[in-house]
Order: C-alpha cells, then sequence, then structure tokens
C-alpha cells in the first residue's frame, strides 16, 4: 500500500493494488477507482450518508433519511410536491 495522498475529512484517496481507494485510516473502504475524481466522488458520497439521520417527513409522518435540517420531506411527497407548485420545491 501506498501512502495516501488526497484528503478530505477523515476519508483519503491514494493508490491501492494498481487502482485508486478511498481510506479510513488505514482501513480500505472502497478500492478500483480508474481516476482520483471517482474516488473523491466516493469521498463526498460517503460524506453525506454520514451526515444523514432518521427524520419523520412533515407531510405524510413516515420515517425517512434526511440529510440535514433543509431535508424535511421524503422524497414521494418532495415528488409530490414538485409536481402541485411546477418544480419550486
Amino acid at each position: 500500500m501506498i501512502a495516501p495522498r488526497h484528503t478530505s475529512g477523515e476519508y483519503t484517496v491514494g493508490r491501492y493494488q494498481g487502482a485508486y481507494a478511498v481510506f479510513c485510516g488505514c482501513e480500505v473502504i472502497a478500492r478500483g477507482y480508474t481516476s482520483v475524481a471517482n474516488a473523491e466522488a466516493k469521498v463526498d458520497a460517503l460524506h453525506r450518508q454520514d451526515g444523514l439521520t432518521e427524520r419523520d417527513c412533515i407531510r405524510c409522518g413516515d420515517e425517512f433519511m434526511s440529510e440535514g435540517a433543509h431535508h424535511r420531506m421524503c422524497a414521494p411527497c418532495r415528488a409530490g410536491a414538485s409536481d402541485i407548485f411546477d418544480g419550486a420545491v
């Protein structure tokens, strides 16, 4: 393993077995990326996933995984509201 070069929060991107990989400390989280950009996209996805919390939808009350305080409607309710308000939601 070669030491990771690119850093983003607790995740790093570096070379591993001839490709790029995402590391958390010394552990390989994801591997096999052909470019740094693809591996960094995975890091972004992991950061979004880390920030998810379970919330109740303000419209229907169903539980869903929310990205933060700004995200209060589940996907079906958001789609329905978007149809009603012509894409404004």
